[in-house]
């Protein structure tokens, strides 16, 4: 049963970090598409969004922009409002988007934070394999613990 606990809590924190890197890669995907959305297709802005709302993973988020501006909310708030509940790091990274300026200035800020996102993937993919090392060691060391201890 000690075991069994162990294996539980570390199966839960690999599948909260497997979450979190999901959620960065369809975030990644979805602004890429939203740039070639605005830029080849010329979709208005509050379009694009909307069609994005309909992702699996991060499309929760978009749909609250959406809500938001459908609600008269500007899009620079809106996208804050929406998005204020990232993970820190995550936030600081997609709270940097820029919405003022012409097509091309937005398509570039959109661009800036996908590749932004795409680096702290690449960068924290290795991190998140030791921390699951880590958290194996500790926990199998922790359940092991217990049962001499209950010996």
């Amino acid at each position: 049963m000690i075991l069994l606990g162990g294996f539980s809590v570390f199966w839960m924190y690999s599948r909260g970090q497997r979450r979190k890197l999901a959620l960065i890669q369809d975030l990644s995907a979805a602004l890429e598409q939203m740039a070639g959305e605005i830029r080849w297709r010329l979709t208005p802005l509050p379009d694009a969004i909307e069609a994005l709302s309909e992702r699996d993973i991060s499309g929760h988020y978009f749909l609250n922009v959406h809500e938001y501006l459908q609600g008269g909310m500007p899009l620079q708030k809106a996208w804050k409002q929406a998005f204020q509940d990232l993970p820190q790091e995550l936030g600081t990274i997609v709270l940097r988007m820029e919405w003022g300026g012409d097509l091309e200035r937005q398509e570039s800020s959109i661009r800036y934070v996908s590749a932004q996102l795409q680096e702290w993937d690449v960068r924290n993919r290795g991190e998140l394999r030791q921390r699951e090392k880590l958290c194996a060691a500790v926990t199998l060391s922790a359940a092991g613990l217990l049962v001499l201890i209950l010996i």
